[in-house]
């Protein structure tokens, strides 16, 4: 993957216990592996299902989801394969009229 950046921001462990309840964590544990960028941390394939005092967990996650900015390269769908490229950090996931 290209132009991958890491941009620090603020943790808060209120809010990434909240929002773990919605994370497909599976998913995002085979994302950090496809990176493969030595600023991103490969995720644990199995977190404790109370993650109250898992700080340190928690921060790892925080950095995979909201400090990594993918800047140039392409999403690619699992479902379908189909390719989406990423040009100055925004994904086109417009579908070709022949896709419609």
């Amino acid at each position: 993957m290209d132009g991958v950046v890491v941009l620090e921001t603020q943790y808060s462990k209120s809010f990434m216990l909240h929002i773990m309840k919605s994370i497909d964590y599976p998913a995002l544990c085979h994302t950090t592996k496809e990176l493969n960028h030595p600023e991103v941390p490969i995720l644990p394939e199995q977190i404790p299902a109370d993650l109250s005092e898992q700080d340190e967990l928690l921060k790892l996650i925080h950095r995979v989801i909201f400090d990594t900015n993918i800047v140039e390269g392409e999403l690619i769908c699992n479902n379908c394969g189909r390719s989406y490229p990423v040009t100055n950090a925004v994904p086109n996931m417009l579908l070709e009229e022949d896709e419609l």
